[in-house]
């Protein structure tokens, strides 16, 4: 079981990495932590890829690059 949450990808970039921690660290529960699973998507030209890296980077995660 799992959840699904939209990020306005129109807002300023420091806020949608602000939202993304939110969820990412909101959740707490005595069962057992599943990793998170995080999907980047948009038009062309908004380097999705870079975005993936700077936040796979800050939070310790594994970054997938399915292209």
């Amino acid at each position: 079981m799992g959840s699904i949450t939209e990020v306005d990808a129109n807002k300023a970039e420091e806020k949608i990495l602000e939202e993304i921690a939110r969820i990412l660290f909101l959740k707490s529960s005595n069962s057992p932590k599943k990793p998170p699973k995080i999907i980047l998507m948009g038009p062309p030209g908004v380097e999705c890829q870079t975005h993936a890296v700077e936040i796979a980077s800050k939070y310790k995660l594994i970054n997938l690059d399915v292209e």
